[in-house]
């Protein structure tokens, strides 16, 4: 019986001997695809170490740890003429800052996070709880910019839902008034809450909320049903 034997050398321990370190890494190198016009390959020698600032990245990183709270005492809120909002924190002030939910359906009041909204986005700090931390005046102010950002409709009724060419078409009346929206028949738009709240999201994006289907009628629920 013929016995293989390896082409280029023979075999250690059923394997090709691997080339030394640095050899094996410049034919890795040399395998890559040449770079359109003569341009070279980025390898990690072509970075200087000097250009990395150690003192700097671990200054960045301690900041990022450190949980900055935000209250009535220590900041200040105020909204532009174009309804973005401004904060004036640790005597810098910080323009058209952003506000995220960190918990938009389980805590849609406390631990909100208020960044920068340009360059990094760095988080500047934490509302904790907007009700107890802050005056009636700045609560009104950041509960309108959350629901600019957060604008979903609460589903009150039901007024039909059609199916036609792979498409779900709703006509809902929510608390915004009498709305139409679309779903694909085979999507996943559904998502459940809780055991009776539901989070619709049609082709666009959009949000809708039923807060409670007990609300719904026995009508409108056998025709959400074929669907969920």
């Amino acid at each position: 019986m013929a016995v293989g034997r390896s082409i280029g050398g023979p075999m250690m321990g059923g394997r090709l001997p691997m080339p030394p370190r640095g050899k094996r890494r410049e034919r890795e190198i040399d395998m890559c695809p040449p770079l359109p016009n003569g341009q070279k390959s980025i390898t990690a020698d072509d970075f200087d170490e000097e250009d990395f600032d150690m003192e700097q990245m671990e200054k960045e990183c301690e900041e990022m740890l450190n949980v900055h709270y935000l209250n009535k005492d220590n900041c200040t809120f105020s909204q532009t003429d174009g309804d973005f909002i401004n904060l004036h924190y640790n005597n810098i002030l910080y323009e058209n800052i952003d506000i995220i939910r960190t918990f938009p359906f389980t805590e849609p009041y406390s631990f909100l996070s208020v960044r920068e909204s340009s360059g990094k986005k760095r988080e500047i700090g934490i509302i904790e709880h907007l009700n107890n931390d802050f005056d009636t005046n700045t609560i009104k102010v950041i509960c309108k910019q959350l629901d600019i950002r957060y604008f979903m409709p609460a589903i009150q009724k039901i007024n039909s839902i059609k199916e036609m060419a792979g498409y779900i078409h709703f006509k809902v009346t929510t608390n915004h008034g009498e709305l139409n929206f679309s779903l694909q028949s085979n999507g996943n738009h559904f998502t459940y809450l809780s055991s009776n709240r539901i989070l619709i999201t049609d082709l666009e994006g959009n949000r809708y909320e039923i807060p409670d289907t007990n609300e719904l009628t026995t009508k409108e629920l056998k025709k959400l049903d074929l669907y969920l």
